[in-house]
């Protein structure tokens, strides 16, 4: 019984580790998609600035 228990407990940590692998490697991918959505949003801001800014300029 105790080596059924012994393997188990193997079974379950290998399983563990494994999901945390896959955990980790999921959060660097959402960490890198998140920062390249924030790149993004920052290039929009600049160009929303750049456009409002031409438009106050040509309406004077």
């Amino acid at each position: 019984m105790r080596h059924a228990t012994e393997c188990g407990e193997r079974d379950v940590m290998r399983f563990v580790g494994e999901t945390a692998g896959c955990l980790v490697e999921k959060d660097i991918e959402l960490r890198g998609a998140v920062e390249d959505l924030d790149r993004r949003i920052e290039e929009i801001r600049l160009q929303i600035v750049m456009l409002s800014g031409k438009k106050e300029g040509s309406g004077r």
